[in-house]
């Protein structure tokens, strides 16, 4: 299988483990699961039927704000409040 941004299911390099992710990288594989955490894999991954609606931040299918788009927007709160701008928004991951 050779799709990037591909939501799959794959196992986990050298482990008994699978996670569910977007395919980031073909070779060596790597997933990004909705977490934002990156997995290197081995093996053929298996498409997932219904993935998760696609991430506001960042288009992929990893639900509807990514972990990795929400720290980023955290990130992107604390330097706005140093300069005295609020930035107010409501989770999708609580």
């Amino acid at each position: 299988m050779e799709f990037k941004n591909v939501f799959v299911t794959a196992k986990l390099l050298g482990a008994d483990d699978f996670r569910q992710g977007v395919i980031i990288n073909v070779d060596p594989l790597i997933i990004r699961g909705q977490s934002g955490e990156e997995y290197e894999c081995e093996g053929e991954p298996v498409i997932v039927v219904n993935p998760p609606e696609t991430c506001i931040g960042c288009g992929l299918p990893l639900g509807g704000l990514c972990g990795r788009c929400e720290s980023n927007l955290e990130a992107l709160k604390k330097a706005m409040n140093v300069n005295g701008i609020e930035l107010t928004y409501i989770s999708f991951n609580k």
